[in-house]
């Protein structure tokens, strides 16, 4: 959201999506250097280098291979390493039972066993950058049970997602809850609407041919508002032959068309039929299972607030559309700009989410992820944690246990206190001391894989 964030905030971003830095560490141009004495805890002699984009125009399928694997093996599934390490999260009622019995299933490859994670955040989740990690190593260490949910189109320049391809045709109007919205607050699970009352305007999504999962897929499904004056959407699947569907309803109410195919490379369309104005939420490409499907639902320059813009009802619905077996919440960096917020109306703000999907989907878990570290100058002009990131970890933690939701300490599992410090050093957080490199989201995707999975056996030892 443009106007709830600083130039600096949107033009990291753009610098991710561009990833010029990529190319500048392995092509050896591009470096600039800065001297950070006079801003790092305890000082440094020396000039430090920080990846600065090269040029405009680098294909997003750079980041993408800047994020494989290869440097880092991952170890056998179920061995010891796999969870080596994690910060735990904190769960004292069990608020993850749920969500370890349904991975289980997956796990014992039982048929049919789908695990669902819907993650909810803000631009340190953009381009896919953590939550793509995230998804192709639970994929490949639990099964690939396609891609899930995408928005309808690129509501911002950053957005971006791993492994699946989408794009839009003709003229579409991009309703945003962060600084768009539509007045009823319907925008599907995804915070953004897509409306078009163009003839011939489209939506388009399928599987990834070069990804590294999600190449495949058996069910896709689009997700559309049915409403009073809602126009004809043209849908056409695999077989090539549209099948016409009425958006015209009574009540304003969450549609889903699905398609199923045999599983294999999917491409679907949805058309405006120029008969009123449709709205397109997104598409969801899935597998028969068993396997993991990874929801990536950042909206750029949200708080945790923007979620309830959402109509309650049908959030609620869109939500249970999902069979989701967890749900994430991952907010705050957007909150750190106001260095005094009062802490008792955004606890408010928390325990209202937290209510609206305890009720939604009552019999499934819910994680809070707590802010990542971010620094910035104290009194004597040095770098260090600003201490608007504690305050905001310590009421997401009491919300959360207060709720019947875990709580993730994200911040602590970066090394606490001034760890955005150290990691700029080391080139995991960029300039802004905010926002981590492609690098730094593959050690923080690491860090939250190691909590789950940490969490999920010690499930399985009680």
């Amino acid at each position: 959201m443009l106007s709830e964030k600083p130039a600096r905030t949107v033009a990291w971003s753009a610098a991710l999506l561009l990833a010029g830095a990529i190319l500048a560490r392995r092509a050896g141009i591009g470096w600039a250097t800065v001297d950070v004495a006079a801003h790092l805890p305890g000082g440094v002699s020396e000039a430090e280098p920080i990846h600065r984009p090269a040029a405009p125009g680098v294909p997003v399928r750079a980041a993408e291979q800047e994020h494989d694997d290869e440097d880092e093996p991952l170890p056998p599934p179920g061995s010891p390493e796999e969870a080596a390490g994690a910060h735990a999260i904190e769960d004292p009622a069990g608020a993850m039972r749920s969500f370890y019995a349904a991975l289980a299933a997956t796990d014992a490859r039982q048929g049919g066993a789908v695990t669902r994670i819907v993650h909810y955040g803000d631009s340190i989740l953009d381009a896919d950058l953590i939550t793509g990690v995230m998804r192709r190593r639970l994929q490949k260490r639990f099964g690939d049970a396609g891609h899930g949910f995408v928005l309808g189109g690129t509501p911002w320049p950053g957005y971006r997602h791993w492994d699946v391809r989408h794009g839009t045709r003709g003229h579409w109007t991009v309703s945003r809850s962060t600084n768009s919205p539509v007045a009823d607050g319907m925008y599907g699970i995804g915070g953004v609407a897509f409306r078009s009352a163009a003839k011939g305007a489209t939506v388009w999504f399928g599987t990834d041919p070069q990804g590294e999962v999600g190449r495949a897929a058996s069910r896709a499904e689009i997700h559309f508002l049915r409403r009073p004056g809602g126009g004809d959407l043209e849908v056409v699947g695999p077989s090539g032959v549209p099948v016409l569907l009425h958006t015209q309803s009574d009540a304003p109410v969450p549609g889903v068309h699905a398609i199923q195919t045999p599983d294999g490379p999917v491409r679907i369309e949805a058309r405006a039929g120029g008969a009123g104005e449709v709205r397109v939420f997104g598409a969801v490409l899935e597998r028969d299972g068993p396997g993991i499907v990874y929801d990536a639902l950042n909206i750029n320059g949200a708080r945790a607030r923007i979620l309830l813009r959402f109509d309650p009802a049908h959030w609620a619905e869109s939500l249970r559309a999902r069979d989701l077996d967890l749900v994430i919440f991952n907010f705050g960096i957007n909150e750190s700009e106001a260095d005094h917020l009062p802490m008792g109306p955004y606890e408010e703000i928390l325990h209202t989410l937290a209510r609206r999907v305890r009720t939604a989907v009552p019999d499934r878990s819910c994680l809070f992820v707590g802010p990542m570290d971010r620094a910035g100058r104290d009194a004597m002009g040095r770098m260090r944690t600003r201490p608007i990131i504690r305050r905001l970890r310590d009421a997401q933690r009491e919300v959360a246990l207060a709720e019947g939701c875990a709580f993730w300490d994200a911040m602590a599992a970066m090394g606490g206190d001034d760890a955005s410090v150290r990691w700029f050093r080391l080139g995991l957080v960029g300039g802004d001391f905010t926002h981590v490199t492609p690098r730094g989201g593959v050690k923080l995707a690491d860090l939250l894989y190691r909590a789950l999975l940490s969490g999920y056996y010690g499930s399985r030892s009680q």
